[in-house]
């Protein structure tokens, strides 16, 4: 009879260890997973259960902050259309992620199995907008060279969105994307610009074409950075300036890596404001103070130190009213030097920059929640506002009903790590003391 007891306590301690939780690290950080076709309404995000869009993760992670891990690749028209993914669209997609508070990881399980971030649209464009800081590990970004007809006129724009966006260790690319910093015209929010977390970081793999901003922001010009790091090459150009005439304080290149960076240009287009170029490592092929498309800006400086720079060229076409070049004793330029006011040996190189962007970076992945955050209402109950916190029936909302006021599953869902932790450690205590009893027994 007790051993019966014994056996029934165990069974019942075993399923409340096998309900669903959600995975956190051993930091606290709270880790979801994605698997394409996965349960994207009702999957819990676990791994045996994951979500089945980028976006639901995403979502689930918005007030947070955390880590999302891919099983599988990704498409993303399946986030905006709901279809399988390996259909050739005509469509022109814009897709933007929900907005987060808190910096959301997103990357492989393995770093030896990168998984693929893909747009597999065809003819026409897409873009991919960020709805907050962002980072990506060991993802290989895979976007539609051509259309269906073998033209290659197709757009894939990714947008930071004003926020920090970093490609980190392990990413690649291997199609023409193009990266704008600033506001994408493809959210509807309206936002200040923050130039202290206004930047693009790249700190691995090969890339296209970076751009600055198009859309002005509602209070403030855009004040904005990018920073090709650790092994990371640039096989197109960089437009370090914004793609149309908008006024913008201030844009920054910083270049220090042990890859290559073939263009540097003023600007796409510009209307007024500061360019300032630092290639401080890497090979640069060409820079130019030179707006693609029209415009003039106000000052362009470029400072030389450890890169080997083919030729710079300054000012064609008149697009900036000052082009400054600076450079470092030992710092050599392999081609000519044409249209720069030139100031021999006045710029030192500083390591600051670099050790203040890795802060950053460090900073982002330790902001984060390890719970989710209580909804206003019960916040509200709690501090007394609107109704009486001691009368229970006077806070209840008329959505809710006393019966479903309290969610005794998802309490404990939310408190999951501790329970796990509880349930194990007593598990454990039941089978030592049936395993004493039986050898007392014999």
């Amino acid at each position: 009879m007790k051993n019966r007891f014994f056996a029934v306590v165990f069974a019942v301690l075993f399923m409340l260890s096998m309900l669903p939780f959600t995975a956190f690290a051993a930091d606290g950080k709270r880790i979801v997973y994605v698997e394409a076709y996965g349960q994207a309404s009702n999957g819990d995000g676990s791994r045996d259960y994951p979500f089945g869009r980028l976006s639901v993760a995403i979502e689930d992670l918005k007030d947070t902050g955390g880590e999302i891990v891919l099983l599988s690749d990704i498409d993303l028209v399946n986030e905006y259309v709901g279809v399988m993914p390996d259909i050739t669209y005509d469509l022109t997609l814009n897709v933007v992620n929900p907005e987060h508070k808190k910096c959301i990881t997103i990357r492989s399980e393995d770093p030896a199995d990168r998984k693929k971030i893909r747009f597999s649209v065809s003819r026409s464009s897409a873009t991919w907008t960020m709805g907050g800081p962002t980072i990506f590990e060991n993802i290989y970004f895979s976007f539609a060279e051509k259309d269906e007809y073998g033209n290659s006129y197709v757009y894939k724009r990714i947008y930071s969105n004003g926020y920090p966006l970093v490609m980190g260790d392990g990413c690649d690319s291997g199609s023409s994307t193009y990266f704008h910093t600033g506001l994408s015209p493809y959210d509807t929010q309206e936002r200040e610009s923050d130039p202290e977390n206004d930047y693009i970081v790249f700190k691995s793999g090969s890339w296209s074409f970076l751009f600055g901003p198009s859309t002005p922001y509602s209070k403030g010009r855009p004040e904005y950075s990018y920073y090709i790091l650790g092994n990371a090459s640039i096989t197109g150009y960089i437009a370090v300036g914004p793609l149309s005439s908008i006024f913008i304080d201030k844009a920054s290149l910083y270049v220090n890596t042990t890859g290559s960076v073939k263009t540097v240009h003023s600007a796409y287009s510009i209307g007024k404001g500061d360019v300032d170029v630092y290639l401080d490592k890497g090979t640069v092929t060409t820079v130019e103070s030179k707006s693609l498309s029209g415009g003039t800006g106000d000052a362009f400086s470029c400072y030389v130190s450890g890169a080997s720079v083919g030729k710079i060229n300054g000012n064609p076409g008149g697009t900036m009213e000052e082009t400054r070049l600076f450079h470092t004793e030992s710092a050599k330029v392999k081609g000519r030097v044409s249209g720069f006011d030139v100031t021999e040996a006045t710029y030192k190189y500083s390591e600051a920059p670099y050790l203040e962007i890795e802060k950053k970076i460090e900073a982002l992945k330790a902001d984060y929640l390890t719970e989710k955050p209580k909804s206003e209402e019960n916040d509200k109950v709690n501090t007394g506002e609107e109704g009486n916190a001691n009368d229970p029936e006077e806070n209840i909302t008329e959505e809710q009903t006393p019966s479903d006021s309290i969610d005794p599953i998802k309490d404990f869902s939310d408190n999951n790590s501790v329970w796990l932790i509880a349930v194990s450690v007593i598990s454990l205590a039941v089978m030592m003391i049936i395993t004493l009893r039986k050898a007392l027994e014999k």
